[in-house]
């Protein structure tokens, strides 16, 4: 009897679960949907793995797990709230999220795919330019003073991009700030979709033998440590330096133009600096630097028809 009212009464549930879950997704915005689906294929790609390989990765796949659920009700939970920090504890979730899931990539690019894109990336370059950055800027590998500016750019302003475009973005208008927002987490997903597909460690681990010394002191080796603490070099494309940069030119560009006449400098500083250190190719920054256009202007045209139907 048990089993029969079971069979009978489980399509009722299986609607209702799938009736909550879409209504628990549609309170997301679109950058947090798209971080949602990835880490969805994240855990799928972990399970497939296992199922594979036969060596199923369980602290991985309960720890993505728990970051995917805590990451759904909160985000949906402030998305319905009237709290005044709502919107902050929305922003902080999801670069959390962004930065768990990088560190996570670090291992289960190489772990969930055995091939490598580094060799096709180096053809690439020397394709698009002769040379990879690393090798036609090998001649001011020995400049002191330029390593150790370029090491600082590389962490710091980098921080400063952040910080500006969670500062900034809470003076735009809503509509534009949550553009950029959806327009940010949808560049990350496809980003991070990218490292798994392409899992590449770029020309500091496959051309360091290749390549002269960089001379430099405390911020030319600090860029270095810190990409050892987050796994090593990983996830060359795309940049996600460019995709990043390019997004607060483009945000501010559409809101206060006058003011990349000192963000564009520092945004080629980070993108040089992503070379000359040998994180990237040429081919991450200009991959990283369409993918954040492309999202951009998605994002934009998604608003416009939704504005065109309202207007119906």
């Amino acid at each position: 009897m048990g089993t029969l009212a079971l069979i009978r009464y489980a399509p009722e549930v299986t609607a209702r679960a799938k009736q909550k879950v879409l209504r628990l997704y549609g309170n997301l915005r679109a950058g947090e949907q798209a971080l949602l689906l990835f880490q969805i294929v994240l855990v799928g790609a972990i399970l497939i793995h296992g199922i594979v390989s036969g060596r199923f990765l369980w602290q991985p796949f309960f720890v993505q797990t728990f970051f995917l659920v805590g990451y759904a009700l909160t985000t949906e939970f402030c998305g319905r709230s009237d709290y005044p920090l709502s919107p902050f504890v929305r922003v902080a979730a999801t670069w959390f999220i962004i930065l768990q899931i990088y560190n996570s990539t670090s291992f289960l690019s190489f772990a969930l795919n055995p091939f490598s894109a580094d060799a096709g990336l180096y053809r690439i370059d020397q394709f698009l330019c002769g040379q990879t950055p690393g090798e036609w800027l090998a001649v001011v590998a020995n400049v002191f003073w330029l390593n150790e500016l370029l090491g600082f750019s590389y962490i710091y302003l980098v921080i400063f991009a952040y910080i500006w475009l969670g500062v900034a973005s809470m003076r735009w208008p809503e509509p534009h700030r949550h553009r950029v927002y959806d327009a940010l987490g949808i560049t990350y997903a496809f980003g991070f979709l990218g490292y798994l597909l392409f899992p590449a460690k770029g020309p500091i681990a496959t051309l360091h033998t290749q390549l002269p010394e960089l001379i430099g002191s405390f911020f030319t080796w600090q860029a270095s440590a810190v990409v050892d603490s987050h796994g090593g070099p990983h996830g060359a494309l795309p940049s996600m330096h460019a995709a990043a940069s390019v997004l607060l030119l483009l945000g501010t560009a559409s809101y206060r133009p006058k003011r990349l006449l000192y963000l564009i400098p520092m945004v080629i500083v980070i993108l040089w600096s992503t070379m000359q250190l040998r994180f990237h190719y040429v081919v991450d920054l200009l991959v990283g630097s369409l993918l954040a256009i492309g999202c951009y202007a998605s994002t934009g045209y998604v608003r416009y028809r939704q504005r065109l139907s309202i207007l119906r």
